[in-house]
């Protein structure tokens, strides 16, 4: 058995292991759309890891298939919060009266 399989199998190794690739694709997926007008001796590190994280995340992709539906199951449920209130206007109240009786 493979050392990547054994650690899988492993109840904790394997939630760790996880974890930890969708935390990787997370950040390199960040740092691939990261936009932000930087000093010229900057912008070619910035490109450098942009690009580093592009085939970080190609490898990673392509050594766990799992993760990568996990990971973009994620993803799709962040992108279908950017586009809705996560409360409503009755609950922000209710919140607001809660915290007043209380003193806060």
């Amino acid at each position: 058995m493979e050392l990547g399989e054994r650690i899988k199998a492993n109840r904790v190794g394997g939630l760790v292991y996880r974890h930890s690739l969708l935390g990787v694709l997370a950040v390199t997926r960040i740092l691939q759309r990261v936009k932000y007008p930087v000093p010229n001796h900057w912008k070619q590190f910035l490109e450098t890891l942009q690009v580093t994280s592009e085939v970080a995340y190609s490898r990673i992709i392509l050594t766990d298939s799992e993760v990568e539906e996990e990971f973009k199951e994620k993803q799709e449920k962040i992108e279908n919060l950017k586009d809705r209130n996560l409360h409503s206007d009755e609950e922000i109240q209710k919140i607001c009266q809660e915290r007043e009786a209380r003193g806060l």
